[in-house]
């Protein structure tokens, strides 16, 4: 054990779960460099790689965490599930899809149904993956703001915009930070004439964490968000007025108290 190297990998881990990414990065590699090589160090390192973008160095991190004798049990499918999501990036599809396959029957879960959903579309087996995750919704989450997005996204791509902002909609409702779904109901937003709403979509995505597991980039969201910027500061103040969000009917006032209770 390397005390200088873990002490290293604990100042990264508490500047990655604080958001720090670039800082943590920074004291990870030194970290690795002292011969870091607590478990839960390896770990957040890889994950930290995999968010931005070095995948090589994720796919050792989590082969080293899984490999390590004192990696918790309870902790293992988690990297397991994170090292398939690094071979996908890596474009090592088959390794992948057979880890995701292995994950289902050790580990179901949303988080592996949501990825593996998610996955099938970007290698662009769409028709699958729009039915793996409406099957999974059905049986398993119909919640999951992950599976809600990625089937968002397959009727965004074939055009079917109502559907497509149906689904973003319910995702933003349960998770109200998803970047790719504030992204597709702005633009949809605006497809309906709501600049405001539209705006109001990108401006709560421009400042979110955007990393290289979304399908949206940062200069997307900051040029259509310059965009619906412009577009709202060109209409007329009437046109602002006729989009400002109306305030709810003041309630009405009833003698009988019990009148306040009925719906």
């Amino acid at each position: 054990m390397s005390f200088v190297g873990n002490l290293y990998g604990r100042y990264a881990y508490f500047r990655h779960i604080g958001g720090r990414m670039e800082q943590a990065k920074k004291f990870y590699l030194k970290g690795l460099e002292k011969g870091m090589d607590k478990p839960k160090y390896l770990s957040g390192c890889g994950v930290a790689m995999l968010r931005l973008g070095d995948f090589e160095l994720a796919k050792e991190m989590f082969q080293k965490t899984l490999a390590h004798p004192k990696t918790p049990e309870a902790h293992k499918n988690a990297n397991r599930l994170n090292l398939a999501v690094t071979l996908w990036k890596l474009g090592e599809i088959d390794e992948s899809l057979q880890l995701f396959h292995q994950l289902e029957e050790d580990y179901p879960s949303a988080a592996v149904y949501g990825s593996l959903g998610y996955v099938l579309l970007d290698i662009g087996w769409e028709e699958e993956a729009l039915q793996y995750n409406l099957k999974r919704l059905e049986e398993y989450d119909e919640t999951d703001p992950v599976m809600l997005d990625t089937v968002g996204q397959i009727y965004y791509r074939r055009g079917e915009l109502d559907k497509a902002k149906e689904y973003f909609s319910e995702a933003v409702k349960i998770k109200n930070n998803l970047v790719d779904s504030l992204y597709y109901l702005g633009i949809l937003e605006q497809r309906d004439g709501n600049i405001r709403r539209a705006r109001a979509m990108l401006s709560r995505a421009s400042r979110q964490h955007i990393s290289t597991l979304n399908t949206v980039t940062r200069e997307m969201v900051e040029e259509k968000f310059k965009e619906l910027d412009e577009l709202y500061d060109a209409l007329s103040p009437e046109e602002k007025e006729a989009q400002a969000p109306k305030s709810a009917p003041k309630a009405q006032t009833h003698s009988d108290p019990t009148q306040k209770l009925k719906f």
